[in-house]
């Protein structure tokens, strides 16, 4: 993390149960979110890891579910919000891509107009490069070609006026992936999203 200079590191597949705030002995703070029961399967959960700067502009934080994970940070200029969230894969039963997207929605409505929203992690999804008819939610940038999750993002992000930041700004191909298949057939790319009005 500092070897990078991150601000803020989003982690999927935690697969922690419960939630919680644990301070490491190197000074960062984790935040992270799991299953319910401590005796649930362990699998996704996330977690934000903020190093010293972050943690003490951290004003709160909500651990949604295994999948979904917020926090509020002061800035200079405005308040910025923070989801980090681990949607289900393209084959996941439609109940729980729909049980997905109706919480995410629910965590975006209660978080004030006047932040910065940053919705990042990972997606499972696809969005391509075609961005006809949907300009203002994505640029041309993108890899492969719109699959079912990609649809579920692109629609969710027109909504509540989200722009799919991976796709907006050229990188070599090499650099898009983030995800690649044991067959190399199918690769997925960051798509973070913040307002698409937003100075970022």
């Amino acid at each position: 993390m500092h070897q990078y200079h991150l601000t803020l590191l989003s982690i999927c597949e935690v697969r922690w149960n419960s939630f919680g705030k644990v301070k490491l002995v190197t000074g960062e703070i984790l935040l992270y979110s799991g299953k319910d029961n401590e005796e649930d399967h362990h699998e996704a959960g996330v977690a934000l890891l903020l190093p010293k700067e972050a943690a003490r502009s951290l004003m709160e934080w909500e651990p949604v579910s295994d999948r979904i994970i917020m926090a509020r940070f002061k800035s200079r200029f405005q308040q910025v919000s923070i989801i980090m969230c681990y949607a289900p894969t393209n084959n996941a039963e439609e109940d729980t891509k729909d049980v997905f997207y109706s919480q995410l929605q629910t965590v975006v409505d209660r978080i004030p107009r006047r932040d910065m929203l940053i919705l990042m992690g990972d997606m499972n999804a696809k969005v391509g490069s075609d961005n006809s008819g949907r300009e203002r939610v994505m640029g041309r940038n993108g890899l492969g070609v719109m699959n079912e999750n990609g649809e579920l993002l692109d629609d969710f992000c027109a909504v509540n006026e989200l722009a799919i930041g991976g796709t907006l700004f050229p990188h070599r191909r090499c650099h898009k992936a983030t995800w690649v298949s044991p067959d190399l057939q199918c690769l997925f790319q960051s798509l973070d999203c913040g307002h698409a009005g937003a100075q970022l």
